[in-house]
């Protein structure tokens, strides 16, 4: 039998009945360097990182193991769970725009405020704006497709609805040249760290935040970790 109710579009439902962000990124730029990436396997570990680091942290980079980990309620109680942090989703969104559509609606809806997509999918394929979008233009590891199009990729970028790029923090030359390219863009580098960039030095070269993983959520101490990486950052040496 028929619903006599209200036709509510799939696509909409996240965004009418997910929670409400609650942090916004332009609001910690220049207050902190720091973006804590957690890819752990071990659902209760995602809970024990965060209460271990409290406030200092404000902001986190979640990826595709955490809605394995922890299934998409079980993030969206993390998060809920946060609501003093800005929550950014690496979910590399690489398809078509209707797919890259649903993934952000649903995204949002488990109350993430930022995603992260590849660039080399150019504007068309880009999500609407029901959330901040970050554009990936080049990969820590390599090599890769970007690095022979780099300039493209940068171009393709320029075209879509963003609110910042993805930069490697181990390669400070590129985050050099993506900054005068995008002056008012919130780049966000990854790679530091483990995979062996340094948070100083990318900051120098352009960076706002570095994304750090396993250097503060490995640590014996890793409040005391994250305040040598705002001291290293702070200072912009490499």
């Amino acid at each position: 039998m028929e619903s006599d109710g209200p036709n509510i579009h799939e696509s909409d439902f996240y965004i009418r009945f997910g929670e409400a962000s609650h942090m916004n990124i332009e609001e910690i730029r220049g207050r902190s360097r720091v973006i804590l990436a957690i890819d752990e396997e071990e659902p209760r570990k995602y809970w024990n990182v965060l209460d271990a680091v409290g406030s200092s942290v404000k902001a986190v980079k979640l990826g595709w193991m955490a809605i394995l980990s922890l299934g998409s309620d079980g993030v969206k109680s993390l998060i809920n769970g946060h609501d003093d942090k800005y929550f950014i989703m690496d979910a590399k969104m690489a398809d078509v725009n209707f797919i890259n559509e649903k993934i952000a609606r649903r995204m949002a809806g488990l109350g993430f405020d930022g995603i992260i997509m590849h660039g080399f999918i150019g504007p068309s394929n880009a999500p609407p704006s029901v959330m901040d979008v970050f554009v990936l233009i080049s990969m820590t590891q390599g090599p890769t497709l970007y690095d022979a199009s780099l300039e493209r990729a940068m171009d393709y970028t320029k075209a879509i609805d963003r609110r910042g790029i993805v930069v490697p923090g181990n390669k400070p030359d590129i985050i050099r040249k993506a900054r005068e390219q995008f002056p008012s863009d919130v780049i966000i580098s990854p790679g530091i760290g483990a995979q062996g960039g340094s948070i100083g030095c990318a900051v120098k070269h352009g960076a706002d935040f570095g994304i750090v993983g396993r250097s503060i959520y490995e640590s014996s101490d890793p409040v005391e970790s994250l305040k040598r990486l705002e001291r290293e950052a702070a200072e912009s040496q490499c």
